[in-house]
């Protein structure tokens, strides 16, 4: 957790532009994430910085418990100029590095020289090389610094394929010889003792072989391990020649980048849903590529294939909000294709269903007829972006897409607008099942209650088939899954399925399902009391995509709860009043998605930057008491 708050309070500490920092970045990077410490540093003072819980935690982090830095100008740090944090990829070796411009080189060596870890320093070709292991090293040269880390990830020194089952050891050594155990009885005693020995004598025999094997293990292990730390320390220091010179931009490989000079902090990434596929299916990029070419849970039907593209974020920290812009650009034919998909409107009736009370609001629309026309030149041109060997193939999954799917008939039945509303939260009686067992473990089932936190929410989506709908609701009546309620139905094992009740209602245009039976019946008879209106209405009108979510009055609900312990009411309570509201939208432009986002500075704090360092200081607080 301390890692992640340092992380994110780099946006407050750090680092106008340095054009040789940029230029130094690979084509090859997998992430780019750079702070600008010109614009942050008219909003915050170095010494403020400096006193700061985030400091402290930022050089603990930094020297691993072992630095003796009291304040920002003692780490001789240009800190109004950018730092880069940047991913690469290199042959079997995943990379990260921080690098940054040196102010004052003689505060900067006392820094990094004024640790209690045991390192190596030694000066080669020009650069100062501080290693700290053989897979982290802090190099510079003249103004510059890098701090790399790298891991080997290849597969031939891999550590994993070292596994060694010492259980099936011995029959890897002993022969495998079928002995006719002897009739012991009708040995002589010369016989039995010369038999004994000669057990003794192979034992001893297989021991020694079985130690020799061990002994041959080891020395190929660290022999494998040696081969893995040279590679590894050889990429670093072949990166770094590179980085301290201007090949990769004479060769031009770098990467290319436009840095927004307004921005206080830019994050660039070749493929955004990459970026949260590693939570899903581990960090493996290392296996499917890197930079633009990388492949991550890559499949017919997966999620990287619909959104393959190049992101750049920027954030603004403002006097009275924070803000990020954002915008995707897609490869290949996707932008044509999405320029189809994402061109229409979400119905205008839903945005009378969203009540400005409402703790949140999740909406999006997207032609489900045309996404279906283009899913197969998407999945074509994606597949043979990475692999031509199957073109054919892909070209033949693409016409039987086309033939099994009937389009309009789809898009009639689900038109592709969405609305996911949050409308409450509180502690309600909740039906579950107990299971008793006898000594026999045969079980009672009994239906029980109890008191469990819920939110109240709704989702509806559009339809021009109401008759199919209905059917579907006269199949549940005739199977009793389904029963007659006042506005529309209530499915009956909803409540020991889910833990609460689930209400339905299929109206003109649009179908809902709801937890909450007043919601239902509010919206379908189209009372919905205050509905939002100004900016709120405007983003989801004019939007492909929007969002809202009421974070102080949500976390002011939880507070009312009893399931919530005593010490994170506590904490949720003192961070109350430092919270507000956040929204998002998302729409398309001619040659991408462009997305905005941003929460307004609560009342009592001079600047965001400020706001920020405050906020994430009483986190730290928190969880250092915890």
């Amino acid at each position: 957790m301390k890692s992640t708050l340092f992380a994110l309070l780099l946006i407050v500490s750090s680092i106008s532009f340095s054009q040789n920092l940029a230029d130094k970045i690979s084509k090859k990077a997998t992430y780019v994430f750079t702070i600008n410490g010109g614009p942050t540093l008219e909003q915050v003072s170095a010494n403020e910085i400096s006193a700061s819980r985030v400091f402290e935690e930022m050089i603990h982090e930094f020297f691993r418990g072992h630095g003796k830095i009291q304040s920002l100008d003692q780490m001789g740090i240009d800190y109004e100029e950018r730092i880069f944090f940047v991913g690469e990829y290199q042959e079997d070796v995943s990379m990260s590095y921080m690098s940054y411009k040196i102010k004052d080189a003689a505060a900067f060596e006392a820094m990094v020289k004024n640790t209690e870890f045991e390192t190596e320093f030694t000066e080669k070709d020009g650069m100062k090389i501080l290693s700290y292991d053989s897979e982290n090293k802090l190099i510079w040269k003249d103004d510059i610094a890098i701090l790399i880390s790298a891991y080997y990830v290849g597969q031939e020194y891999n550590e994993w394929s070292w596994y060694e089952d010492e259980y099936y050891l011995y029959d890897e050594i002993a022969e495998a010889v079928e002995e006719v155990q002897p009739a012991l009885e009708d040995m002589t005693q010369e016989e039995w003792e010369a038999y004994m020995a000669e057990q003794d004598k192979k034992r001893e025999e297989e021991r020694k072989k079985r130690e020799e094997e061990r002994e041959r293990k080891r020395k190929e292990k660290e022999e494998k391990r040696r081969k893995r730390d040279e590679i590894v320390s050889n990429s670093i220091n072949n990166r770094a020649k590179t980085y301290f010179s201007d090949e990769l931009l004479n060769n031009k490989e770098n990467l290319s980048i436009d840095l927004n000079e307004d921005a206080n902090a830019t994050f660039w990434y070749p493929n955004y849903i990459s970026f949260v596929n590693p939570l899903m299916y581990g960090m493996a990029y290392p296996a499917f590529g890197y930079g633009r070419y990388g492949m991550f849970g890559t499949g017919l039907f997966g999620m990287t294939n619909m959104f393959n593209g190049e992101m750049v974020v920027d954030l603004y920290l403002e006097e009275d909000e924070i803000r990020m812009d954002g915008k995707m650009k897609y490869f290949g034919d996707l932008r044509e294709a999405y320029s189809k998909i994402f061109s229409q409107k979400i119905n205008s009736s839903f945005t009378k269903m969203i009540s400005d009370k409402d703790l949140g609001y999740t909406s999006i629309s997207a032609s489900s007829k045309d996404f279906l026309d283009e899913y197969p030149k998407v999945i074509e041109n994606l597949l043979n972006v990475y692999d031509t060997t199957y073109s054919e193939e892909y070209e033949l999954f693409g016409d039987l897409f086309s033939i099994a799917v009937d389009e309009e008939a789809i898009s009639e039945l689900v038109t592709g607008d969405a609305l996911f509303i949050f409308h409450d939260m509180g502690m309600k009686s909740v039906e579950y099942y107990s299971y008793d067992y006898d000594e026999n473990y045969n079980y009672t089932k009994t239906l029980k209650t109890r008191m469990q936190l819920v939110p109240d929410f709704s989702f509806i989506f559009g339809t021009n088939r109401q008759d199919i709908m209905n059917r579907f609701v006269r199949l549940g009546l005739k199977y009793e899954l389904m029963e007659k309620i006042d506005g529309g139905y209530m499915f009956k094992d909803g409540a020991r399925e889910f833990g609460f009740n689930v209400y339905a209602s299929v109206q003109n245009d649009f179908v809902i399902f709801s937890n909450s039976k007043s919601e239902l019946k509010t919206i379908v008879e189209g009372k919905v009391e205050s509905p939002i209106a100004g900016d709120k209405k405007k983003d989801v009108a004019k939007n492909t995509a929007a969002a809202y979510f009421n974070i102080k009055e949500f976390m002011t609900e939880m507070l009312l709860t009893d399931e919530i312990r005593d010490r994170d009411k506590e904490f949720f309570n003192s961070l109350k009043d430092d919270l507000d509201d956040a929204s998002a939208s998302m729409h398309f432009e001619k040659d991408g998605s462009v997305f905005e986002a941003s929460a307004p500075v609560p009342a009592g704090h001079k600047n965001s930057s400020l706001y920020l360092l405050h906020t994430i200081d009483k986190m730290i607080n928190h969880f250092d008491r915890h």
